[in-house]
């Protein structure tokens, strides 16, 4: 049991150093000392969108300063991965849309810039480039608590393996599968309305507020999100939670 959950992470992500944190928001915390560890430069790199609270929070207290990346509804310019000490980001801008993870990945390295990479609502999804990657065990994994960092480098390997965690690990990839398949069905069914990032992957849906729109998540019953909200898009939207 001990190294279990561990051994799953390392399965998933391919990285060599896991610790399990009590929540994602310190899985963050050791990534931002990593970075202070490993650059000289102190500018960290968020989207100015569809990321998290601590992206924005949590620097200032490492000596470090927030630049806010202007996107398209919380998605990345590759090529403004430049001029900082790392980029701390969502593999899914607010949850609604996969972001270029490939390219941010390339940039970023050919511009010395450390990647950090929040994969809570992509935990086991392929797409995983980054040299940090953190996640809250709350949104894909689905348990009560927890959160991890997975990196390639050297850090303190922290078990806090559960019988409960290690069983939301081992049934995450067909949690996510599911969710990207309720995500392409609630597409479908409001094709019609105006769709932020339609032919992008996530496990929400952002769609302009309309009378269908409220209509229809009252019907299905599903979490939403009235925004604009800077954690989901500056937008007149309704995001559609799935993992709720």
């Amino acid at each position: 049991m001990t190294n279990s959950c561990s051994d799953l992470i390392k399965e998933c992500t391919k990285k060599k150093y896991i610790t399990i944190t009590d929540r994602g928001n310190t899985a963050i915390d050791l990534a931002l000392q990593l970075v202070k560890e490993h650059r000289t430069k102190t500018t960290i790199l968020i989207p100015d969108q569809g990321g998290w609270i601590h992206f924005a929070k949590a620097p200032p207290r490492f000596g470090l300063q927030v630049k806010k990346l202007k996107t398209n509804y919380g998605i990345i310019n590759p090529e403004d991965c430049k001029d900082a000490a790392a980029i701390l980001y969502s593999a899914y801008a607010g949850y609604f849309a996969q972001q270029d993870i490939k390219e941010i990945y390339q940039e970023a390295k050919k511009n010395n810039v450390l990647v950090i990479l929040d994969i809570s609502a992509s935990y086991t999804a392929t797409e995983i480039d980054a040299d940090i990657l953190v996640a809250s065990c709350r949104k894909i994994i689905g348990a009560e608590s927890g959160g991890f960092i997975a990196t390639d480098f050297a850090i303190e390997e922290i078990q806090g393996c559960t019988q409960e965690l290690q069983e939301k690990l081992q049934n995450a990839p067909a949690r996510l599968k599911e969710l990207l398949a309720t995500q392409k069905k609630v597409k479908e069914d409001l094709k019609d309305e105006e769709i932020f990032h339609k032919d992008r992957l996530g496990i929400a849906v952002a769609v302009k507020t309309s009378q269908k729109v409220l209509e229809y998540t009252k019907e299905h019953n599903y979490e939403t999100i009235r925004c604009p909200k800077n954690i989901k898009i500056e937008a007149d939207a309704v995001v559609i939670d799935l993992y709720e």
